[in-house]
């Protein structure tokens, strides 16, 4: 779990330069980063959005909620 966690924190920074363009995966990605942090469980990323949707503000978990909808092809 510790080399999990490093290297999440070591491709945060490159996620996040590369979110033009590909907003959608890179916002399911940080929700399934979350959960791997959080709960040392590491899921597909529809499974890591229900799992992270109930612990955002409204906002925030509409906007994954959609990014979500799109990953499924919504």
């Amino acid at each position: 779990m510790t080399d999990i966690r490093r290297a999440i924190k070591e491709s945060l920074p490159v996620l996040l330069e590369d979110i033009k363009g590909d907003e959608h995966n890179v916002i399911l990605t940080l929700a399934r980063m979350w959960q791997t942090v959080s709960i040392g469980e590491i899921s597909p990323k529809d499974v890591a959005t229900k799992w992270a949707l109930p612990r955002l503000t409204k906002e925030t978990s509409t906007l994954l909620n959609l990014a979500r909808k799109a990953y499924r092809g919504a």
